[in-house]
């Protein structure tokens, strides 16, 4: 059940940002904007957050062999 559960808020997180726009570049602003707005430790703490899941995440891509839509 834990690795279908961090599955399941990956789909979240990929859901959440799509209703953030209409377009990739559109939807990273408002995030942006949205990050701004936050207190400055707020922002440190969620960008070290999105740093550290960017590189597993590409690292589990790139060993996954499988291929993305």
């Amino acid at each position: 059940m834990h690795g279908n559960h961090f599955w399941l808020r990956v789909h979240q997180l990929a859901d959440a940002f799509e209703r953030h726009g209409s377009s990739d570049d559109q939807r990273a602003w408002q995030i942006i904007n949205e990050l701004m707005e936050m207190p400055p430790e707020m922002q440190g703490q969620s960008l070290a957050h999105v740093a550290k899941l960017s590189r597993v995440l590409a690292t589990v891509a790139a060993a996954s062999n499988v291929s993305t839509c």
